[in-house]
């Protein structure tokens, strides 16, 4: 049958071999792209990679879920394969700084070839020239580029077609299965179910409880009742119900924080300072509120967090 499977990005970098420089190349300081790509763009709509953003998602959790993980990773596989530290951190920070800016702008000044690079769209070329634009800047060696775009390519692919499990529609539901098939997934649900939740305990710890409780509501006031149905009936890969696999609960938890984020801000904000301010806001005028608002709560300790650099 057509198995569900929730896209991972996966732990490897494709057919990437180590970077091994010829001479010893030693780190000078750098903490931002040394290019402002963001004045003239400022205020437009926010975007991940050259994609708008879709509605009501808010651009503070795509940078919390996505584009922080996203350049860990990237740090972290380009120090597997041992490419210098002030390029891969350039290129890191980079990600940070305009995942979700609009550079509709930008002209490719860099003399990088990317021949064999197929995939990337018209969309894709603001980012990437931008970022070749500064690396080309600092030096950095072509045999390193094409690893940074071979890494972006199939991490992008991977990671854009996670964000919203949950709406497709095209995979088998119990009602397409056999006998036997639907005798075999019932059987084993509750077991599934119980293997799904013990995972959550696990990677969330002891905010299981709460994120559980922002999940039903989720479902319950925000979900259609045909996408209910398709979590309760759509089977995922090795006959697990889509509703017991725990990366199906996961992705409901980040749209039930982003949906409450987006209330709380009205959607008039897209900055990081500007949602402290927001929530310090109600922290000040309605504490009660703040009080009783677990999800408002650790999104703030989040928030500090981050811009804080902790």
């Amino acid at each position: 049958m057509n198995a569900f499977d929730l896209p991972a990005i996966p732990d490897g970098g494709g057919e990437l071999h180590p970077y091994t420089p010829e001479a010893p190349q030693f780190e000078p300081p750098w903490l931002v792209p040394d290019v402002d790509h963001l004045s003239e763009n400022y205020g437009e709509i926010p975007q991940l990679f050259g994609q708008p953003l879709p509605s009501g998602i808010v651009p503070a959790d795509v940078q919390q879920q996505f584009i922080e993980p996203l350049a860990d990773s990237f740090s972290a596989d380009m120090d597997t394969l041992r490419v210098p530290t002030k390029y891969s951190r350039m290129a890191a920070n980079f990600f940070r700084a305009y995942a979700m800016q609009p550079l509709p702008h930008v002209v490719a000044e860099h003399t990088y070839s990317l021949r064999g690079f197929d995939w990337l769209t018209p969309g894709d070329r603001p980012f990437v020239d931008a970022l070749l634009n500064d690396l080309a800047r600092a030096d950095c060696p072509s045999k390193v580029v094409r690893i940074f775009l071979s890494w972006y390519g199939e991490k992008i692919r991977q990671l854009t077609q996670a964000q919203a499990p949950v709406r497709r529609t095209s995979h088998v539901t119990i009602d397409d299965l056999s006998d036997t098939e639907f005798a075999i997934v019932e059987s084993r649900a509750e077991s599934d179910r119980q293997a799904g939740l013990n995972e959550l305990r696990r990677r969330w710890g002891n905010q299981f409880s709460v994120n559980m409780r922002a999940v039903h509501d989720h479902v319950a006031k925000n979900l259609t009742a045909a996408q209910r149905t398709f979590l309760e009936t759509a089977v995922a890969k090795g006959g697990v119900l889509l509703a017991n696999h725990p990366d199906t609960i996961e992705a409901l938890y980040r749209e039930a924080v982003a949906g409450a984020i987006d209330q709380l801000r009205g959607g008039g904000h897209n900055n990081l300072g500007a949602e402290i301010t927001e929530i310090e806001r109600v922290m000040r005028v309605d504490r009660r509120r703040y009080n009783n608002d677990e999800v408002m709560q650790a999104r703030y300790r989040e928030l500090i967090r981050l811009r804080d650099g902790g």
